[in-house]
């Protein structure tokens, strides 16, 4: 038997019904990055200064303009998302799917959103859903790799989105790595309140 997403309390629960039947770990792969909105819509501090630097040279290079993401942007991602596959040798099948169920059932599933704009072409489109009162779970974060700083720049003004129409969020889970380096230093590069 192999349980995941075991909790501190499941985990005691566990122990004290079968006293030493169970093995535990933690499967640091699979961990989620929490991180505060604040931190993403201010950028402030010393640990983040490279990600506002980013910003400040796109705002700077670029015509840019930020939307909250509804499905007349729809097009607009998917012809990123295409670009964004094209870069990666094909991109994750998988993914896109995902990411076309999600504009089926945009409205049924809450979901919440934004795109960037630069130049009048998308640069880059994230996608969320609520959890629970106070989180949002970012499913979804693209961007080309030609365009530097727009990560940044929409992971930036996604939270700032939160912030203005749905004040009561006050965290990104960001999700896991899935033990890709490249993923897991992106990550922690955003430096995480905690990991879960």
């Amino acid at each position: 038997l192999y349980l995941e997403g075991v909790t501190a309390p499941q985990r005691a629960a566990l122990e004290a019904a079968l006293p030493g039947r169970f093995r535990f770990f933690e499967a640091r792969d699979d961990a989620d990055y929490i991180y505060s909105v604040e931190s993403f819509a201010t950028l402030s501090g010393k640990k983040l200064h490279g990600k506002r630097n980013f910003c400040n040279r796109f705002e700077t290079a670029h015509d840019w303009r930020y939307e909250a993401l509804s499905p007349a942007g729809f097009d607009d991602c998917r012809s990123l998302l295409q670009s964004w596959d094209a870069e990666k040798n094909g991109g994750n099948a998988e993914e896109n799917e995902a990411i076309e169920r999600m504009f089926q059932y945009w409205d049924g599933l809450g979901m919440t959103g934004g795109i960037l704009y630069a130049d009048g072409r998308p640069a880059a489109f994230t996608a969320g859903e609520r959890l629970g009162s106070d989180t949002i779970d970012v499913h979804f974060e693209k961007a080309p790799d030609d365009l530097p700083g727009a990560y940044p720049m929409i992971a930036r003004e996604f939270a700032r989105h939160l912030q203005k129409d749905f004040p009561e969020i006050r965290y990104l889970n960001r999700e896991e790595d899935m033990g890709i380096p490249g993923l897991r230093k992106a990550k922690d590069e955003w430096y995480p309140m905690f990991m879960i």
